[in-house]
């Protein structure tokens, strides 16, 4: 496949148009297969909707509409896949082994992450309504059994974050991680555990690494294409930014995460990629991000690393930009 986007904007509509209407049909087939009690068909129809996402000849903006078709067939299956293991009739550990034999990396990961965070969901306190949905097409015996089970929490993030490095192909490898963030934030285990179900340092470890890697693949997107598109790249660049932040919004609202873990690991890490990203426009945004997601008190307690992290960013960076926002917000808690 090219690697050079189509410059035309007519060929670019055609493209979309021709994938969107494939992904239509496919996840019309895969939601028939699903109803009448044929999950594997379905699968294989996934399969083929997810292909769609392979493209290279897509800009980045038209990438993310066909990611939006897909999303929402990939929830139909989720809530399928779940009923499924808790009725009795498919285990999700079995599926996720299954899908590894798919033939082509793009959608064996999305079927993976698909089925290990339903797996995961299994495993949070937010499934209780699953398994309200499975209890109907089973017993009470077969209901208690799947409710005591262990789901291996902590194997399946580590497996899933490490597999996603097969795609480094910036745009597919980027909405492939948003969409590991995505499905999984609900699931993301809390507490101290030392078990197989994991912990809030599991948690930290799965967001903290995907951030890193979907900033790189955010900062390459400006070496795809042609030289004379480089305003264009850039303007796409500044739409999909808010998929890398999201990391940092999910990073703020973890519970039970002490001040002294944000002081001396998450913020160090954070800090430690915007600058060695060398890259203007991300060190700008992800700054401004970072001052927006995280607390006043937290600020107040590290505004010397944010300083010298500061010290460290591009020259062309808007320092006032990320300034004026962290001093008004440390002032106005410490006043």
């Amino acid at each position: 496949m090219s690697h050079v986007f189509s410059s035309s904007r007519d060929e670019q509509a055609r493209l979309l148009d021709d994938s969107l209407q494939a992904i239509k049909m496919q996840a019309f087939q895969m939601k028939r297969c699903i109803d009448n009690d044929r999950l594997m068909d379905g699968l294989k129809h996934c399969s083929t909707m997810l292909n769609e996402l392979r493209t290279s000849s897509l800009t980045p903006k038209n990438y993310y509409e066909l990611y939006l078709a897909t999303f929402d067939a990939l929830q139909y299956l989720i809530g399928a896949l779940r009923i499924a293991h808790l009725s009795g009739k498919s285990h999700l550990a079995d599926m996720y082994e299954l899908v590894q034999y798919a033939g082509s990396i793009v959608p064996r990961l999305y079927l993976m992450i698909t089925i290990g965070s339903a797996y995961m969901s299994l495993g949070a306190p937010s499934s209780g309504s699953a398994l309200e949905e499975g209890s109907n097409a089973q017993d009470n015996n077969e209901t208690g059994s799947d409710a005591e089970e262990v789901v291996p929490v902590r194997e399946i993030m580590m497996d899933m974050l490490e597999m996603t490095r097969g795609v480094q192909h910036p745009t597919r490898g980027l909405f492939l991680r948003y969409y590991l963030g995505q499905v999984t934030k609900d699931y993301l285990p809390l507490g101290n555990s030392n078990g197989p179900e994991g912990n809030l340092q599991d948690s930290t470890h799965f967001i903290l690494t995907n951030f890193v890697e979907m900033n790189k693949l955010w900062v390459r997107l400006q070496h795809q294409g042609m030289s004379r598109d480089k305003e264009r790249r850039e303007a796409e660049r500044r739409d999909l930014r808010t998929l890398v932040g999201s990391n940092l919004l999910r990073l703020a609202s973890l519970n039970g995460v002490p001040r002294s873990t944000y002081e001396d690991t998450i913020l160090p890490r954070l800090l430690s990629q915007v600058v060695s990203c060398r890259d203007a426009l991300a060190q700008e945004y992800l700054m401004e991000a970072l001052v927006q997601a995280f607390s006043d008190e937290w600020h107040l307690a590290t505004v010397g690393q944010l300083m010298e992290a500061i010290t460290g960013l591009n020259t062309k960076v808007s320092i006032r930009a990320v300034v004026i926002p962290l001093v008004d917000r440390v002032s106005s808690y410490a006043a």
